[in-house]
């Protein structure tokens, strides 16, 4: 095999495309972790120092008197009344914006840009996998023109111009009619545990910001369901923003979106591939465990539910850390009914499962009992 043919079959490898989508929306998260606390911190600097201008201002204006001047001449008294009011507002009209200055909005406004930004990148990463390795499947009314067709070397680099333009028209379309394309092409995505409407008016929102200066327009309203939450809180007009805890959740519902999506694609294109997806979820479970995460480990192992794994001991993994989302979310009379399944049956299960087993049912002495037995003959690490 050639080296760019290497490199082709590389970038259209969902594996790096899964560890790609995720590093990007790790590090957004990294980002915001390392630089949110000094940004918090030059706004509370500025906000002191506002407050001081703004209070300077009225110090300023109060000190002003009525004159009151006589005209010895004509034998009348002239009262001149400094406006105060008048005054006081168009001072703090041109101060105002100056005042309200925050930098942190700003920070989360940016990554939330490209957080958004990542889901096209994913998008587009899937659309041209599939029809790099189905290239039949193409729509028929796409084309190629006689001077594209001059510029390229080969047949391959012809049909990704091809598959470029479709990527392009497909990139264009609503994120609800992205789903659908998906759908057309083989992809099972159940929306129990699929956040599509989180996602969706995340999208509209990042055209609100782009396109209309973060002003609430009739098109953001109409892309949201009659019963979305954000309906009641938003009118035509208003200002739309991005604070810490609504970017804490789009971040989270991209990334379970975005992994939904590539285990979804990975399964129905690459069947020779199912023992790597299942590791690929299972350590996206794993990890959303340790960042205490527990609500998006629950809807991926709700997902992982509905698959197929390649063989039982992946199977047990996803399960017990399912349970574990469960345990830790205090969801005890879905965490017993789960521990009800086969798949937790002990008898015939290796030191390591029976000890997990044993800690989800809070059964200390069979826990304790197998413990040692684990470490030794599983190798698991004492930390």
């Amino acid at each position: 095999m050639s080296k760019k043919n290497i490199i082709e079959e590389d970038k259209f490898n969902l594996k790096r495309i899964h560890t790609s989508y995720s590093v990007n929306i790790k590090c957004s998260e990294g980002f915001i972790k390392s630089f949110a606390p000094g940004v918090k911190e030059v706004d509370k600097k500025l906000i002191k120092k506002n407050k001081d201008i703004y209070s300077g201002i009225n110090d300023i204006l109060k000190s002003f008197q009525d004159e009151i001047i006589k005209d010895n001449k004509d034998k009348k008294v002239k009262i001149f009344k400094i406006p105060k009011k008048e005054i006081i507002d168009k001072l703090i009209s041109i101060v105002n914006p100056l005042i309200k200055i925050r930098y942190l909005p700003l920070l989360f406004k940016s990554f939330f840009i490209m957080l958004i930004s990542y889901l096209d990148f994913l998008f587009s990463d899937l659309i041209h996998c599939y029809y790099q390795n189905y290239p039949e499947g193409l729509p028929k009314d796409k084309s190629i023109t006689l001077k594209e067709l001059k510029m390229v070397n080969d047949i391959n680099e012809a049909i990704e111009i091809v598959i470029g333009k479709e990527v392009d028209n497909f990139l264009r379309d609503s994120f609800n009619n992205k789903i659908k394309y998906l759908r057309d092409l083989g992809i099972n995505i159940n929306e129990d545990y699929f956040p599509k409407d989180i996602i969706n008016e995340a999208v509209a929102r990042r055209n609100l910001i782009v396109h209309n200066n973060s002003i609430v327009n009739k098109f953001y309203l109409e892309s949201l369901p009659k019963n979305s939450y954000w309906l009641k809180i938003f009118s035509e007009g208003d200002k739309i923003e991005i604070d810490e805890k609504y970017y804490s959740i789009i971040s989270d519902n991209l990334f379970l979106a975005g992994i939904i999506l590539i285990q979804s694609c990975l399964r129905k294109w690459k069947r020779d591939c199912i023992e790597e997806a299942d590791k690929l979820l299972i350590y996206d479970i794993y990890e959303m465990l340790l960042k205490e995460k527990y609500d998006i480990a629950e809807k991926f192992g709700l997902y992982s539910k509905t698959i197929e794994t390649y063989d039982r001991r992946g199977r047990l993994y996803l399960n017990i850390n399912y349970c574990q989302a469960l345990k830790w979310q205090n969801k005890t009379s879905e965490l017993e009914e789960e521990l009800k399944n086969k798949d937790f049956d002990i008898s015939s299960s290796r030191p390591k499962y029976v000890v997990a087993i044993s800690a989800l049912k809070d059964d200390k002495d069979t826990f304790y009992k197998h413990l040692k037995n684990a470490i030794e003959v599983d190798e698991m690490a004492i930390i």
